[in-house]
Protein backbone atom coordinates (compact mmCIF):
# COMPACT_ATOMS: atom_id res chain seq x y z
CA UNK A 1 0.00 0.00 0.00
CA UNK A 2 1.21 3.58 -0.77
CA UNK A 3 0.00 6.08 1.28
CA UNK A 4 0.87 9.62 0.89
CA UNK A 5 2.30 11.64 3.55
CA UNK A 6 2.03 15.03 4.98
CA UNK A 7 -0.55 18.55 4.72
CA UNK A 8 2.03 19.70 2.37
CA UNK A 9 2.41 18.05 -1.14
CA UNK A 10 4.25 21.10 -3.15
CA UNK A 11 7.95 21.22 -3.50
CA UNK A 12 9.99 24.41 -2.76
CA UNK A 13 10.66 24.46 -6.48
CA UNK A 14 7.30 24.00 -7.70
CA UNK A 15 5.82 27.35 -9.34
CA UNK A 16 2.74 28.84 -8.70
CA UNK A 17 0.95 27.26 -11.01
CA UNK A 18 1.89 23.56 -9.28
CA UNK A 19 1.55 24.75 -5.76
CA UNK A 20 -2.02 26.19 -6.80
CA UNK A 21 -2.83 22.56 -7.92
CA UNK A 22 -1.04 20.78 -4.96
CA UNK A 23 -2.46 22.40 -2.59
CA UNK A 24 -6.48 21.77 -4.28
CA UNK A 25 -5.68 18.41 -4.51
CA UNK A 26 -4.70 18.51 -0.86
CA UNK A 27 -7.46 20.18 0.23
CA UNK A 28 -10.12 18.01 -2.09
CA UNK A 29 -8.41 14.80 -0.43
CA UNK A 30 -7.93 13.44 3.03
CA UNK A 31 -4.51 14.97 2.59
CA UNK A 32 -5.25 18.51 3.98
CA UNK A 33 -7.40 17.12 6.57
CA UNK A 34 -5.53 13.67 7.91
CA UNK A 35 -1.96 14.22 6.96
CA UNK A 36 -2.50 11.02 5.02
CA UNK A 37 -3.78 9.88 1.40
CA UNK A 38 -4.56 6.54 0.58
CA UNK A 39 -3.08 5.95 -3.33
CA UNK A 40 -3.33 2.52 -4.63
CA UNK A 41 -2.79 -1.22 -2.82
CA UNK A 42 -3.38 -4.48 -3.32
CA UNK A 43 -4.23 -7.57 -1.86
CA UNK A 44 -3.69 -10.68 -2.77
CA UNK A 45 -6.43 -13.91 -2.61
CA UNK A 46 -4.74 -17.14 -2.27
CA UNK A 47 -8.32 -18.68 -2.82
CA UNK A 48 -8.30 -17.33 -6.26
CA UNK A 49 -4.96 -17.02 -7.42
CA UNK A 50 -6.06 -12.98 -7.63
CA UNK A 51 -5.41 -9.43 -6.53
CA UNK A 52 -8.20 -7.07 -5.26
CA UNK A 53 -7.14 -3.67 -6.19
CA UNK A 54 -7.94 -0.49 -4.47
CA UNK A 55 -7.04 1.83 -7.55
CA UNK A 56 -6.09 5.04 -7.61
CA UNK A 57 -9.19 6.41 -8.75
CA UNK A 58 -10.80 4.29 -5.18
CA UNK A 59 -8.06 6.30 -3.10
CA UNK A 60 -9.09 9.43 -4.50
CA UNK A 61 -12.95 8.95 -3.37
CA UNK A 62 -11.34 8.13 0.08
CA UNK A 63 -13.54 10.63 3.00
CA UNK A 64 -12.62 10.97 6.24
CA UNK A 65 -15.46 9.19 7.05
CA UNK A 66 -14.82 6.25 4.98
CA UNK A 67 -10.53 5.79 5.20
CA UNK A 68 -10.54 3.45 8.27
CA UNK A 69 -12.67 1.27 6.54
CA UNK A 70 -10.71 1.96 2.92
CA UNK A 71 -7.67 0.74 5.26
CA UNK A 72 -9.21 -2.02 6.81
CA UNK A 73 -9.39 -3.41 3.49
CA UNK A 74 -6.03 -3.68 3.19
CA UNK A 75 -5.58 -6.49 5.68
CA UNK A 76 -8.79 -8.53 3.82
CA UNK A 77 -6.34 -11.15 2.49
CA UNK A 78 -6.76 -14.95 3.43
CA UNK A 79 -4.36 -15.19 6.43
CA UNK A 80 -5.52 -15.97 9.74
CA UNK A 81 -6.91 -13.64 11.97
CA UNK A 82 -4.40 -13.89 14.24
CA UNK A 83 -1.66 -13.74 11.41
CA UNK A 84 -3.48 -10.62 11.06
CA UNK A 85 -2.98 -8.79 14.14
CA UNK A 86 0.49 -9.90 13.58
CA UNK A 87 0.88 -7.92 10.71
CA UNK A 88 -1.09 -4.69 12.15
CA UNK A 89 1.24 -4.67 15.16
CA UNK A 90 4.52 -4.96 13.78
CA UNK A 91 2.81 -1.66 11.26
CA UNK A 92 1.85 -0.23 14.44
CA UNK A 93 5.13 -0.42 15.58
CA UNK A 94 7.16 0.56 12.98
CA UNK A 95 5.08 3.57 12.56
CA UNK A 96 5.73 4.81 16.64
CA UNK A 97 9.19 3.96 15.69
CA UNK A 98 9.30 6.41 12.68
CA UNK A 99 7.07 8.99 14.58
CA UNK A 100 9.87 9.36 17.77
CA UNK A 101 12.81 9.49 15.43
CA UNK A 102 10.57 11.94 13.06
CA UNK A 103 9.44 14.33 16.45
CA UNK A 104 13.17 15.19 16.67
CA UNK A 105 13.99 16.30 13.66
CA UNK A 106 13.84 19.39 11.64
CA UNK A 107 13.04 18.47 8.02
CA UNK A 108 10.65 18.53 5.36
CA UNK A 109 9.13 15.31 3.81
CA UNK A 110 7.36 16.78 0.81
CA UNK A 111 5.17 13.89 -1.43
CA UNK A 112 6.78 11.27 0.76
CA UNK A 113 4.55 8.00 0.97
CA UNK A 114 4.74 5.19 3.59
CA UNK A 115 4.84 2.24 1.56
CA UNK A 116 3.41 -1.10 3.52
CA UNK A 117 3.49 -4.88 2.06
CA UNK A 118 2.87 -8.14 4.15
CA UNK A 119 2.82 -11.91 3.30
CA UNK A 120 -1.02 -12.36 1.86
CA UNK A 121 -0.28 -16.16 1.02
CA UNK A 122 -1.41 -17.87 4.24
CA UNK A 123 0.71 -21.06 3.53
CA UNK A 124 3.87 -18.78 3.04
CA UNK A 125 3.02 -16.49 5.92
CA UNK A 126 2.69 -19.48 8.26
CA UNK A 127 5.92 -20.99 7.33
CA UNK A 128 7.97 -17.83 7.24
CA UNK A 129 7.03 -17.18 11.02
CA UNK A 130 7.61 -20.85 12.10
CA UNK A 131 11.51 -19.92 10.48
CA UNK A 132 11.31 -16.32 12.03
CA UNK A 133 10.76 -18.03 15.76
CA UNK A 134 12.94 -21.18 15.03
CA UNK A 135 15.98 -18.45 14.15
CA UNK A 136 15.40 -16.87 17.33
CA UNK A 137 14.22 -13.45 16.33
CA UNK A 138 12.07 -12.62 18.94
CA UNK A 139 14.03 -9.49 19.07
CA UNK A 140 13.61 -8.31 15.74
CA UNK A 141 9.66 -8.98 15.69
CA UNK A 142 8.50 -5.65 16.98
CA UNK A 143 11.89 -3.75 15.94
CA UNK A 144 11.46 -3.19 12.34
CA UNK A 145 11.55 0.65 12.46
CA UNK A 146 12.92 3.57 10.52
CA UNK A 147 16.41 4.16 11.23
CA UNK A 148 17.06 8.11 11.38
CA UNK A 149 20.30 7.75 9.84
CA UNK A 150 18.19 5.68 6.84
CA UNK A 151 16.17 8.35 6.81
CA UNK A 152 18.79 11.26 6.06
CA UNK A 153 20.50 8.04 3.72
CA UNK A 154 17.97 7.68 1.67
CA UNK A 155 16.71 11.80 1.49
CA UNK A 156 20.50 12.27 0.47
CA UNK A 157 20.18 10.09 -2.45
CA UNK A 158 17.02 11.41 -3.81
CA UNK A 159 17.88 14.93 -3.45
CA UNK A 160 18.31 16.59 -6.94
CA UNK A 161 15.42 14.78 -8.86
CA UNK A 162 14.01 17.73 -10.44
CA UNK A 163 10.29 16.05 -11.23
CA UNK A 164 7.39 14.62 -8.82
CA UNK A 165 7.44 10.69 -9.06
CA UNK A 166 4.34 9.41 -10.99
CA UNK A 167 2.17 7.58 -8.43
CA UNK A 168 1.69 4.35 -10.08
CA UNK A 169 1.63 1.85 -7.12
CA UNK A 170 3.16 -0.75 -9.96
CA UNK A 171 6.10 0.80 -10.18
CA UNK A 172 7.08 1.07 -7.06
CA UNK A 173 6.87 -2.57 -6.33
CA UNK A 174 9.03 -3.08 -8.89
CA UNK A 175 11.50 -0.53 -7.42
CA UNK A 176 11.51 -1.97 -4.08
CA UNK A 177 11.09 -5.84 -5.23
CA UNK A 178 15.30 -6.42 -3.38
CA UNK A 179 13.68 -5.04 -0.16
CA UNK A 180 11.59 -8.02 -0.04
CA UNK A 181 14.44 -11.00 -0.99
CA UNK A 182 14.46 -11.87 2.63
CA UNK A 183 12.48 -14.95 2.56
CA UNK A 184 11.57 -14.81 6.41
CA UNK A 185 10.53 -11.40 6.10
CA UNK A 186 6.41 -11.06 6.29
CA UNK A 187 5.72 -7.46 6.63
CA UNK A 188 8.25 -4.40 5.75
CA UNK A 189 7.53 -0.71 5.88
CA UNK A 190 9.59 1.99 4.10
CA UNK A 191 9.24 5.51 3.61
CA UNK A 192 9.78 6.71 0.01
CA UNK A 193 9.54 9.20 -2.08
CA UNK A 194 12.09 11.96 -0.95
CA UNK A 195 12.92 13.89 -3.97
CA UNK A 196 11.74 17.27 -2.76
CA UNK A 197 12.33 16.41 1.17
CA UNK A 198 15.01 17.88 3.14
CA UNK A 199 16.42 19.25 6.55
CA UNK A 200 17.30 22.72 7.36
CA UNK A 201 18.13 23.85 10.96
CA UNK A 202 15.66 26.13 11.94
CA UNK A 203 12.77 25.02 10.24
CA UNK A 204 11.19 22.96 12.99
CA UNK A 205 9.02 19.76 12.77
CA UNK A 206 6.72 18.77 9.68
CA UNK A 207 3.73 18.76 11.70
CA UNK A 208 1.77 17.63 8.71
CA UNK A 209 4.07 14.60 8.21
CA UNK A 210 3.39 14.00 12.22
CA UNK A 211 -0.26 14.82 12.06
CA UNK A 212 -0.18 12.07 9.46
CA UNK A 213 1.45 9.00 11.25
CA UNK A 214 -0.61 9.74 14.72
CA UNK A 215 -3.35 9.25 12.72
CA UNK A 216 -2.57 6.31 10.81
CA UNK A 217 -1.10 4.71 14.12
CA UNK A 218 -4.71 5.42 15.36
CA UNK A 219 -6.40 4.16 12.42
CA UNK A 220 -4.62 0.97 12.32
CA UNK A 221 -5.17 0.28 16.17
CA UNK A 222 -8.91 1.36 15.39
CA UNK A 223 -8.87 -2.00 12.97
CA UNK A 224 -6.86 -4.42 15.36
CA UNK A 225 -8.98 -3.73 17.86
CA UNK A 226 -12.92 -3.28 16.33
CA UNK A 227 -15.10 -6.82 15.62
CA UNK A 228 -16.44 -5.31 12.61
CA UNK A 229 -12.67 -5.00 11.20
CA UNK A 230 -12.77 -8.51 11.79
Amino acid sequence: MDLKLGTQLWGEDADEAKRQRMTKKSLESTSSSLGIRIVAFQVYRKSSDSFFNFTKEDGRKTTTKSIVSDLAEFFTSEIPIDHRRIVIERFINDLESSLRVLEKQEIRLIGASLFFVYEGDPDTFAEALNKEQEQNHETKIYNNGYAEEEIEEDIEEEEGEEEEKEEEIEEEEDDTDSDYEDTYKITDLKVIDFAHSFFREGIGKDEGVLLGLNNTIKYFKQILNEEKYH
